[in-house]
């Protein structure tokens, strides 16, 4: 199966994935906060918690994004560390 490719200009544009990032933290932090079009509240959240260790031990969130998986890991008592390509999001 072939892979999709961005056009020529936006790959020229974003020459790395880290700029690509910091350009759109803005637009991610609106989507990831809009109330209601999320699935991980509504669907994936308890299978998602259910492959979790349990609580207590440091827990490392790849794709930190705008920190509400975080949150909500904290709030069920998980120490958490973050990691983002994007300096916006952490």
């Amino acid at each position: 199966m072939a892979r999709a490719r961005l056009p020529l200009s936006v790959r020229c544009e974003y020459s790395s994935g880290r700029t690509f990032a910091e350009e759109m933290a803005w637009q991610w932090i609106q989507w990831a906060r809009a109330p209601g079009h999320d699935s991980y509240w509504r669907f994936h959240r308890d299978q998602f918690l259910r492959l979790l260790p349990a609580p207590g031990r440091l827990t490392l969130d790849i794709g930190y994004g705008e920190g509400r998986l975080a949150r909500d890991l904290r709030q069920l008592g998980h120490r958490i560390v973050g990691i983002d390509s994007s300096p916006s999001l952490l």
